[in-house]
């Protein structure tokens, strides 16, 4: 039994000695959390101008706390669209440098 519990920790302890992340694997994480901080910041900075849009809409808001004019209601619209493209390009981006940093490690 002690024989069985012993090579059971001694496989553990090689599969978590082959578990630890190099040095690029590290930076393409930075990368990729980076970019998803960045988008964040991105699809948030536009959210918070298409509410600006909607509360200076000289209508009002009406119960869902849309735009009560449609043109208005277009427009912030439009600029969330715009947010999140911009987000989603910004983690593309960051994804690809992350994996461009792994493949140069492969090689």
């Amino acid at each position: 039994m002690k024989i069985a519990s012993g090579l059971g920790a001694l496989l553990a302890a090689f599969a978590l000695v082959g578990c630890e992340k190099t040095l690029e694997q590290k930076q393409a994480d930075a990368i990729r959390h980076s970019s998803q901080h960045q988008a964040n910041q991105a699809r948030e900075g536009a959210k918070q101008k298409a509410e600006q849009v909607r509360a200076e809409d000289p209508a009002g808001r009406d119960v869902l706390g849309s735009a009560k004019t449609e043109s208005a209601e277009q427009k912030a619209d439009a600029i969330e669209a715009e947010g999140v493209k911009k987000a989603e390009a910004i983690k593309e981006a960051g994804e690809r440098k992350a994996e461009a940093l792994n493949k140069t490690q492969r090689q």
